[in-house]
């Protein structure tokens, strides 16, 4: 009787998607990544459907109860509670039913959540404290308020130049980057003209030493931190940067005596375009940094106009540039990548519908029809019901699942999967073996429950094949895939690109307006993917900026200044010798992790590009995060970044934009301990 059930169970499952047996989540037993587990699924019982701890607010004692940061009727929890009533400011409903919501109720004109920042330089009081404009304190550090004056300003700095100068006891108190703690400091003004390598020497025994660059002289006092040195014993040496970019800088001295100090200036290092570092420090890398736009390594051959474009002494096809250029036509039968795409004979597109890639034997457990272009389709899938018959090329040892569909026409595919568990995800053509062995497509997991996102264009029609692959046998769990097929010109609604080339992206396509994960977060603290785009509550973008995911108490060190539009950041960092202590949900094989939490702000809204460059063999791994609800530094997880294999650089583009604002984190981490070492993050926009 038993072996009946099972089989019973095991052709129902193949046959309908729907049935589950059981989840990770819901079984009464806390285990794993699990805060609690209460049997069930439900929100609203003190343990949310994803096993995650509801705390509770009593909304009239005058105590931020759960400790988000919002008591009482601030909570996102009581803005349904008879206490609450008129306007409530920072729930995006017209609580009053007067018609205007918010901010734009004038209910709200005094209220926390709706005061802008006071503007130094309208002739208005915009926070409405009675203060306008450099009567106001919050304009102390503004530059048309003397905000920026600096202590001393020793003048130019050049290659050759020596500059002496004597500091005095600090009176401006700014935050010490490299201790976390604040301290008093004498500020000290220059200005680089050229590229120049900087020492700073003088008779110190104890201090703090912060060099900063400007990051918009004469408009914002705000500044990016470069380097800070804490001198602890005898030094003559007090901190050396090499090269510093032209730019506006500050030299902060912490001392508790007068010092002499000198500047040095000498022939800078420049930018080897070659290394895959940031020689010159602009946080620019090879041929990323217009230093190298005019050489050969970085002037791609044209492969079939008879001239050496790069210089490099070889021809077309002769360079090694132009290798999968000239390739050979891929032969479906010789178990041989010919053509050099990285896909050899049934996982190369080239050989679909050939006749040694037909009659496989790819077991589904759902197939979804003819699909045309236009189709939008949603499915869930659950490996807890499945056993591991084959790994993927990017996935592991877990359990898989597979949903079948046949393309009618020419066309892209995005697929867009968000998970319970660790899955890499798939696309897979038919082929004489296994699911595995046609796969052509393939994105390995992002981390535990993070979402996974896979296009391919410009597919032929034939018989296809989406595959959720645990990576190993505890990493399963349930999930969705949204299937989106569009014609090769149309826009793909969720790869972060323009694709139809209206300057409209993803969800602000119009072609995208209707579909359930364009809708967008619409409760930012209730336990539930409201879009279903993979991304819970304050994890999503959407949330930024909303008042229940505002974090206080929340320091990166070091803070690396605001990014801009045309102003990199970065920073350089020794793995081995990290201090802060944190959980990530990126499975790296290191937990606890310890590593650096980096901070940054952005001056506008865009998608971002992030570059791991590492020394030697180090293989470092990052969490890119948002500010999470509450007044400590919980963080809510965006994107896990590991590379490809220690000492190969990696670069990370981002699905979303993000708004302007911040802070946002970036944690770095070394992948396993034993791959600890130097390695440089660089950060821009992606244009």
């Amino acid at each position: 009787m038993k072996i009946i059930f099972l089989l019973f169970i095991f052709l129902l499952t193949s046959c309908e998607s729907e049935v589950k047996v059981s989840t990770i989540c819901g079984d009464g037993k806390t285990e794993g990544i699990e805060e609690c587990d209460d049997g069930n699924t439900e929100n609203g019982d003190g343990c949310s459907k994803y096993c995650t701890i509801e705390y509770g607010e009593d909304c009239t004692n005058g105590i931020d109860d759960n400790v988000n940061g919002f008591p009482d009727c601030l909570d996102p929890l009581c803005w349904n509670h008879e206490s609450c009533t008129g306007e409530l400011c920072n729930n995006g409903y017209d609580d009053d039913d007067d018609g205007l919501v918010d901010c734009m109720d004038p209910d709200c004109e005094l209220n926390a959540s709706c005061l802008r920042p006071e503007n130094c330089s309208n002739n208005f009081d915009d926070d409405q404290d009675g203060l306008t404009d450099c009567a106001d304190d919050d304009c102390l550090s503004h530059p048309l308020c003397g905000g920026c004056d600096p202590d001393s300003a020793p003048g130019s700095l050049l290659p050759g130049a020596i500059i002496a100068y004597s500091t005095a006891e600090g009176t401006t108190v700014l935050p010490v980057t490299c201790t976390g703690n604040p301290a008093a400091f004498h500020i000290s003004y220059f200005e680089v003209t050229q590229a120049v390598a900087l020492t700073v020497s003088g008779n110190v025994t104890s201090g703090v030493v912060m060099l900063m660059r400007e990051e918009e002289h004469d408009i914002t006092c705000e500044l990016d931190n470069i380097k800070c040195s804490v001198v602890t014993g005898d030094s003559t040496l007090i901190l050396s940067y090499d090269p510093l970019p032209p730019g506006h800088y500050r030299l902060a001295t912490d001392f508790d005596v007068s010092v002499d100090l000198t500047l040095t200036g000498s022939s800078p290092t420049l930018e080897n375009c070659t290394n895959g570092w940031d020689d010159d420090g602009d946080f620019l890398a090879d041929c990323d940094d217009p230093d190298c736009a005019d050489k050969p390594a970085c002037t791609p051959e044209n492969c079939f106009n008879g001239i050496d474009d790069d210089l490099d002494g070889k021809t077309d096809c002769d360079d090694d540039e132009c290798t999968v250029a000239c390739a050979p036509p891929e032969d479906c039968t010789n178990d041989i990548d010919d053509d050099l795409d990285s896909s050899k004979d049934c996982q190369d597109l080239d050989c679909l519908g050939h006749e040694s890639c037909t009659g496989g034997s790819c077991t589904y457990f759902y197939y979804a029809g003819t699909l045309s272009r236009g189709s939008t389709i949603t499915k869930g899938f659950d490996t807890t019901l499945t056993e591991n018959a084959f790994s993927t090329p990017c996935g592991g040892i877990g359990p898989d699942w597979v949903m079948a569909f046949d393309l009618d026409s020419n066309a892209s595919i995005n697929i867009h999967m968000t998970q319970s568990g660790q899955h890499a995800l798939a696309l897979a053509q038919e082929s004489r073996g296994n699911c595995a062995q046609g796969v052509f497509a393939c994105q390995s997991t992002a981390g535990v429950n993070m979402p996974v996102s896979l296009t391919a264009t410009n597919i032929p029609p034939g018989r296809y094949y989406i595959i959720s692959d645990a990576i190993h046998a505890t990493a399963t769990g349930d999930g969705t895939f949204t299937v989106q097929i569009v014609s090769p010109d149309d826009e793909i609604c969720f790869n972060g690109i323009d694709d139809d080339g209206d300057g409209l992206i993803d969800c602000d396509d119009e072609a995208c307006t209707d579909l359930e994960i364009c809708q967008g977060e619409s409760s930012c603290h209730d336990g539930i993917d409201n879009d279903s785009d993979g991304l819970l509550d304050c994890s999503d973008p959407d949330c930024i900026g909303k008042p229940e995911c505002s974090t206080t108490g929340c320091t990166g060190i070091p803070y690396l200044g605001t990014l801009g539009s045309t102003s990199p950041l970065g920073y350089t960092m020794d793995l081995s010798s990290a201090t802060s202590n944190f959980e990530s949900v990126c499975d790296f094989g290191n937990d606890p992790n310890t590593g650096y939490i980096l901070s940054f702000n952005l001056s506008v809204r865009g998608r971002l590009r992030l570059r791991l460059l590492p020394e030697n063999f180090t293989e470092a791994a990052a969490e890119i995060s948002f500010p999470g609800g509450g007044t400590s530094c919980s963080l809510s997880p965006y994107m896990c970044i590991n590379q490809s294999a220690p000492g190969i650089g990696t670069i990370v583009v981002t699905d979303d934009e993000f708004p302007a604002g911040g802070p946002y984190f970036i944690r770095i981490m070394p992948f396993i301990p034993q791959d600890s070492g130097t390695v440089q993050i660089l950060l821009q926009y992606e244009n």
